[in-house]
């Protein structure tokens, strides 16, 4: 049933353009962007607004059932050993917390909304590469493999506090607010020439908390975009190394 679930969710599908008549039981905090709620006029073939909000019940439904089942704290349903395959799927306000899977696939996903994976367990890949992430939360979440987040996108914050990590990546990842992966003693332990950032970026705002692991920092751009990359202590002692060689060389 699982896989059945997943499969029904990775189908294509774009978000109703209005929320509040969706599900006002989770009604609060408003995280569709703007170009989410501006109407559309129907394309042939298209479904309208009606028609997509029907479809999005079902698929509400569909995350709930799968709630119950990967979640320990639900002993009496919780199936163990899960590997959920959600590659590529839309979805809203994902909730894994408490979650204990031997797999996890969301690579290329859309979770809008908030996406919860507090004190979750991943035994096996967690696999969220190229993945559109609204509000982050990992904090306490135990990754036993590895963990990728090659070119995801976090458009809100990115907590990770108290997170456990053995292989973990984020090339190319960007951070569009709150970044919260310092004082991780399973990143801290990390040399900073292991390139777990490559080519890494965040925006720059005056507000926004930016925690890294030890050795890490971010570099901010002078072309007046906002954007820093996330550098490497090692990697600016290397080129302040080539700099100065290059210009002891000169006549």
């Amino acid at each position: 049933m699982v896989n059945v679930l997943c499969s029904y969710l990775r189908m294509p599908f774009e978000l109703p353009p209005f929320r509040d008549s969706i599900r006002d039981e989770t009604a609060g905090l408003d995280l569709l962007t703007p170009s989410m709620k501006q109407k559309k006029t129907t394309r042939p073939g298209e479904k309208n607004s009606a028609e997509r909000r029907q479809e999005f019940q079902v698929r509400l439904i569909a995350q709930e059932v799968l709630q119950r089942h990967w979640s320990k704290q639900a002993s009496q349903q919780f199936w163990p050993n899960l590997a959920v395959n959600l590659a590529g799927a839309t979805l809203l306000d994902l909730q894994m917390n408490g979650a204990a899977v031997s797999t996890l696939d969301l690579q290329g996903a859309r979770l809008h909304g908030s996406a919860n994976f507090y004190m979750a367990e991943i035994l096996g890949p967690a696999i969220f590469t190229n993945c559109d992430i609204g509000f982050g939360t990992f904090v306490g979440t135990k990754f036993r493999g590895m963990a990728r987040f090659d070119g995801a996108l976090f458009r809100d914050f990115a907590l990770f506090d108290t997170a456990e990590f053995v292989d973990p990546a984020f090339y190319r990842v960007h951070f569009e607010s709150v970044i919260r992966l310092g004082g991780l003693p399973t990143l801290d332990s990390l040399s900073p020439d292991v390139p777990i950032f490559m080519d890494a970026t965040a925006r720059l705002t005056e507000d926004a908390v930016r925690e890294l692991p030890a050795g890490w920092r971010i570099v901010p751009r002078n072309d007046g975009t906002q954007l820093g990359d996330i550098r490497s202590v090692s990697d600016e002692n290397t080129e302040g190394q080539i700099s100065t060689g290059s210009a002891g060389a000169e006549p």
